[in-house]
């Protein structure tokens, strides 16, 4: 008698294998023989007929929720391990990041597929209700037999966008946009991760599509999903992606480098992997890494940058998403002897205000950066022409954003603009 418990996986629509979990919790992938599709993970390369517990759990975390509680709420909603991947992605697998689905057997047909029209003050509604508590944007909308996960700790919220109206995606219906409210607790969070977004696709950087907008009294920040393409006749078809986390197989209580968690050596390495994308891919990654370090960002971690699996062998780093400065929050950080840190270093050095042309140097040295014709004097170079135009894109944004007249402007983009722009003449100074 077979005791192993089973799940279909299915990429963008197609079987791509069986998740098993034994009876002692332990988790193993196998693909479908006849499966010729990406594959489900970096860490898990078509090949090899199966992989285990080692990269296979990691990689289902990924598809949850970062935050405990949240993931706590939904087990004990459904009377299961807030810990078992397996048990959880029973209930919320169906619209998962990417293009993975989790299921029983065949996926649901689109006859089931159902899109609730909700009001704007439906929306302000669940989003003052996920601001106050993260694990109603899971709990609540399960209860209408929404069936999604996102990963992250941020309060998010998944719905379609229509015409202009918005929804809410019941059976396998896939959302095309994320709002969120913002770190409760940090007066227009949202806004400034909207500034820090605009800033970046104004420097000619790929990020994702944002707006800000108020639903109601509710303020959000309104990412369109990259892995969503949606046809002229309104189909939403998935796009394959993971995070950088899954991709190393750690899972995402280890995202930092400095707990453990993938370094910007690591990353190069996955990303030099990455066929006749590799150059492409390991150069945006460091100008990522330019940018974060530059505005202040101190949570752009592994989790926080992704690839796209555009096609078999064809694997792209994914748009920036998730950028916010901590800036106009310093006057909550508690005083400190060191400066705040970035999540990734830039070799070997991630402290605010201390790199310099020999950190470069040592990345380049570390990550074999030449390799990829990527020399220290032109990555100082790329490095000190972003610092010199940060500061006046970022005022550029602030400018815009009053003319819009978005609330909260005039409170956080002065202290966005000094901070950054400190920062920017410090580091061009050292460069």
């Amino acid at each position: 008698m077979n005791a192993n418990r089973e799940l279909d996986i299915y990429i963008c629509g197609t079987h791509c294998g069986v998740l098993r979990e034994d009876l002692h919790g332990a988790l193993s992938f196998a693909y479908d023989p006849d499966y010729a599709g990406v594959p489900l993970s970096m860490s898990m390369p078509l090949g090899l007929p199966a992989y285990g517990n080692r990269v296979v759990r990691p990689y289902l975390m990924g598809l949850l929720p970062d935050d405990a509680a949240t993931r706590q709420a939904i087990g004990a909603a459904y009377g299961v391990s807030a810990e078992n991947p397996f048990r959880l992605l029973e209930i919320i697998g169906l619209d998962c990041p990417g293009g993975v689905q989790v299921c029983h057997g065949d996926l649901p047909t689109a006859a089931g597929d159902e899109l609730v029209p909700l009001a704007e003050t439906q929306v302000a509604a669940r989003l003052a209700s996920i601001r106050q508590d993260a694990a109603n944007a899971w709990v609540g909308d399960l209860a209408g037999e929404g069936h999604w996960s996102l990963g992250g700790c941020q309060a998010k919220l998944g719905l379609r966008e229509q015409d202009g109206q918005w929804f809410e995606c019941r059976g396998s219906a896939a959302t095309t946009h994320i709002l969120k409210p913002g770190v409760e607790g940090m007066r227009h969070q949202a806004l400034v991760e909207y500034l820090c977004m605009r800033v970046a696709r104004r420097l000619g950087l790929p990020v994702a599509e944002v707006e800000y907008r108020r639903f109601a009294e509710e303020p959000a920040i309104v990412v369109t999903r990259y892995d969503r393409a949606t046809s002229p006749n309104g189909q939403v078809a998935r796009i394959h992606q993971e995070d950088l986390c899954q991709a190393l197989a750690v899972v995402p209580t280890r995202k930092y480098a400095e707990q453990g968690g993938p370094t910007t050596p690591q990353v190069i390495r996955l990303l030099g992997t990455t066929g006749h994308n590799a150059r492409e891919n390991v150069y945006l990654f460091v100008l990522y890494l330019f940018f974060n370090y530059l505005i202040g960002a101190t949570d752009a971690h592994a989790k926080n940058h992704s690839v796209v699996f555009a096609a078999p062998g064809d694997i792209r780093l994914a748009p920036l998403y998730d950028v916010a400065s901590i800036a106009p929050y310093m006057s909550l950080a508690p005083r400190q002897r060191k400066p705040l840190q970035a999540a990734l270093s830039i070799g070997g050095e991630n402290r605010f205000g201390l790199v310099a042309a020999p950190e470069v140097q040592n990345m380049v040295a570390a990550c074999d950066l030449n390799r990829h014709g990527l020399s220290a004097e032109l990555l100082c170079e790329r490095f000190h022409a972003m610092a010199g135009l940060l500061p006046d894109a970022i005022d550029a944004e602030i400018d815009a954003a009053r003319a819009e007249g978005l609330d909260g402007t005039d409170e956080v983009g002065p202290k966005l603009s000094r901070e950054v722009r400190a920062h920017c003449l410090r580091t061009l100074e050292r460069l």
